[in-house]
């Protein structure tokens, strides 16, 4: 049975990348327009349509970025023309005093533009030039998290015994690309596809890179005039709507996300299940299980729009950076893992004492994956603002290096001066990425504008110095000799 599974995973695998590699990533073929669609040479008709609004795909790039997306420190270059007030509208003196305000600002704008043309047609470079700035910055934040994927498989298989180190360094390899596959099949459109639908009330495209909305079908339901998105529809193997530039940035970014919350699993599950079953997992965390909650809080569901359907919940369900998409997932799929699995067989006594602790066989090995994770976490979160235009993310990026600063402090004065009386060069391993993850926590966790350049620092001791010593070589009862 597991052999027929894994063919057929194989020649599914190839005909994906047969898909991918027949893709014209260049100007669309005679005949068709940017989105595939079959064009026609014959005359317009004397009563033609309204010209369709709908947002098309731009897969080489060249349209994405324009005057729009020009912004200066004051806000954007360019003023919109203000939408007609309705009849109740006109009844609210705060709205029509907004609309004349606008509306003065748009007579004001045009008549510049008559003057200086020449600023107008540079405002598109302008814009262009700062959509790609971001562009590359998630681009590259993108690679460094990828990266972190060798930090992870040096973790667990330092932690792990000598004799399955083997199969610990493979399941971290190949979730890579299993993860990815299911990502690129599904995966996407179920999370992002409907991003910009509608009946969503929060629903936006991909502001920072062009503004693109081509992914615009959720399905959900309504109650009352409510709607709850429950999964996206649009962008399945990057095609149609999912042709777009954007959307392959965002895809990107976002696969390697997911990969996180695949690999954190494996760890929980290290040594303790089959191959074959790991590859049966690989399969549904990158079509079903991440993109469907990434959807509620990311793609525009119902967690995400929780604040505009009941004003009362504020903002609704926040995440900068993944603390509960990526962390929160990841750490309650290897929790279900261990607790079907069930405890080390000898391990433990009756009581729940350790009296046969397994002690891993590298510990330089898990403190080498740590500081990659620690250089890959840069990625992660100020990567997450998408816009390498912002410069906030410095303000993230030193939040970031104090957490895992004072999760390291903590635990080794915790474990020699209270618990052990001894350093445990494990110990800060855990803590430090559990510091690390807390950085990435949103607003319903951490207030930050309460708590602004400390928040990283004083929160992070306080959350996790009542944790247990768990580490292997406190577990284990080893001495670590004084430096």
């Amino acid at each position: 049975m597991h052999k027929n599974i894994l063919a057929f995973l194989a020649i599914f695998t190839l005909s994906l990348g047969l898909q991918a590699f027949g893709q014209d990533t260049n100007a669309a073929a005679a005949g068709t327009n940017m989105a595939g669609m079959a064009m026609t040479n014959a005359p317009a008709a004397t009563n033609a349509p309204a010209a369709d609004t709908t947002p098309k795909p731009d897969p080489a790039g060249t349209a994405t970025g324009l005057s729009v997306d020009a912004q200066s420190p004051s806000g954007t270059f360019v003023t919109a023309a203000p939408a007609d007030l309705s009849d109740d509208d006109k009844k609210d003196p705060a709205k029509v005093k907004k609309f004349a305000d606008d509306k003065k600002a748009f007579d004001e704008y045009t008549a510049q533009a008559k003057l200086e043309p020449l600023a107008v047609k540079l405002s598109d470079s302008v814009g262009h030039n700062r959509v790609g700035i971001n562009f590359m910055w998630t681009l590259v934040t993108g690679f460094l998290v990828m990266f972190m994927q060798a930090g992870f498989a040096l973790v667990e298989t330092g932690l792990c015994r000598a004799k399955n180190s083997g199969h610990t360094m493979a399941m971290n390899f190949m979730i890579y690309p299993m993860g990815m596959l299911g990502f690129y099949l599904c995966g996407f459109a179920f999370m992002f596809g409907g991003m910009a639908d509608a009946m969503s009330p929060n629903n936006g495209g991909i502001a920072t890179m062009g503004g693109y909305a081509g992914l615009n079908h959720e399905l959900g339901f309504h109650i009352g005039s409510k709607f709850f998105g429950l999964i996206g529809w649009k962008g399945f193997l990057l095609q149609g709507a999912g042709y777009d530039t954007a959307a392959f940035a965002l895809f990107l970014f976002q696969m390697v996300f997911m990969d996180t919350t695949a690999t954190i699993p494996t760890g929980g599950a290290a040594e303790r299940w089959r191959f074959s079953a790991f590859m049966i997992y690989g399969c549904c965390i990158g079509t079903i299980m991440y993109p469907v909650f990434g959807n509620w809080v990311w793609g525009c569901g119902w967690l995400a729009n929780l604040g505009a359907n009941f004003p009362g919940l504020g903002h609704g369900h926040v995440d900068f950076a993944g603390s509960s998409v990526v962390h929160m997932q990841g750490g309650v799929i290897a929790l279900m893992f261990c607790w079907l699995i069930g405890p080390r067989y000898g391990k433990y006594d009756k009581s729940g004492k350790i009296v046969h602790p397994i002690v891993p066989h590298s510990i330089p090995m898990a403190m080498l994956g740590t500081f990659i994770l620690a250089f890959g976490w840069f990625g992660f979160n100020p990567g997450s603002s998408l816009a390498g235009t912002d410069l906030r993310i410095a303000v993230v990026a030193v939040n970031t290096m104090l957490a895992s600063a004072t999760g390291a402090l903590a635990a080794t004065l915790w474990m020699w001066w209270v618990r052990t009386k001894k350093p445990d060069p494990s110990m800060p391993v855990f803590w430090w990425l559990s510091l690390y993850s807390s950085s990435t926590e949103s607003g319903l966790m951490i207030a930050w504008e309460l708590f602004q350049f400390m928040a990283s620092a004083a929160p992070g001791v306080a959350s996790r110095s009542v944790c247990l010593p768990t580490a292997p070589m406190a577990m284990a009862g080893m001495p670590c000799p004084e430096p």
